[in-house]
């Protein structure tokens, strides 16, 4: 074989051993973006209520970062994470900040009162390990008191209900959509708004059988009559998915899935929400 031949071929070997290593390299990311996925959806009610906290008792520079370092002491995440790396655990912990901070964008009372109420159709021990990671983001020992107090009246109930109505957030003013506009996902935070508009509203009046198609199509329709106030152009915009993605928030925020039996299909062949049935993941 002449220089050239075997120039080439050694050329290609490693074009091939490159895109094999950046193929493995991509899909082990993906993997760990998985995991992390998995771990904030599982602990989305934990999260939700930490910054909630956060913003209310935090006495100093307490962040993201620190919610983080809560959640990954939970049971879920202690499993997924116990056979990674250093490396690739750290790659976690970045990917979860990414998804908790984009969280405080949109983050509200609404979605703070739904997920507690979903954590009341949790396991004690659950409830109770919330209670104690208070003290990783909240500082000063009167704050830490006055949250705890507050979290436990909410959070030890011995009924599976809040007992008072969710309070429910407006529909965004002009500012407040100028705002929501800049963000990567404009359309699905004004879907997880108007979802939970809707489904907050039906649960106060006692309505806990909802139709899904009738549900979502409504939610289409607030999101629309927003735009066209003031953006009429910017309805083109209404991709499927985001819409999709922020209506999928809600029901999560609502502990409302099919293994729960909180959505099916009943005898009329009709997709059904029932908030009698909903519960933590």
């Amino acid at each position: 074989m002449s220089f050239l031949a075997q120039l080439k071929e050694a050329l290609g070997i490693r074009k091939i051993f490159k895109t094999v290593l950046e193929d493995s390299t991509s899909s082990k990311e993906n993997e760990l973006k998985i995991i992390s996925d998995k771990i904030y959806r599982y602990y989305i009610y934990e999260t939700i209520v930490l910054l909630g906290c956060l913003l209310r008792w935090s006495s100093r520079e307490k962040g993201v970062k620190e919610i983080v370092d809560c959640i990954i002491r939970m049971n879920l995440s202690k499993s997924l994470l116990s056979t990674l790396s250093v490396e690739e655990k750290n790659l976690v912990f970045l990917n979860l900040e990414q998804l908790i901070s984009d969280s405080y964008f949109w983050n509200d009372v609404t979605i703070i009162k739904a997920c507690i109420r979903t954590l009341l159709r949790s396991s004690r021990g659950r409830r109770e390990a919330l209670v104690d990671s208070l003290g990783l983001i909240v500082e000063d020992a009167q704050k830490l008191s006055q949250a705890t107090s507050t979290l436990q009246g909410d959070l030890m109930k011995a009924s599976n209900e809040l007992g008072y109505p969710i309070p429910v957030m407006p529909a965004p003013n002009r500012d407040r959509i100028l705002e929501i506009k800049k963000q990567k996902r404009p359309l699905m935070i004004l879907s997880i708004g108007a979802s939970m508009r809707l489904l907050s509203n039906c649960l106060n009046d006692g309505k806990m059988l909802i139709e899904k198609e009738e549900f979502e199509a409504e939610v289409r329709m607030d999101i629309a009559s927003l735009y066209s106030s003031f953006a009429p152009a910017a309805l083109e915009e209404m991709t499927k998915d985001q819409i999709e993605s922020g209506i999928s928030m809600s029901y999560l925020f609502f502990g409302i899935n099919r293994k729960n039996n909180s959505l099916y299909s009943n005898s009329d062949n009709l997709e059904i929400v029932d908030l009698r049935n909903s519960k933590a993941n």
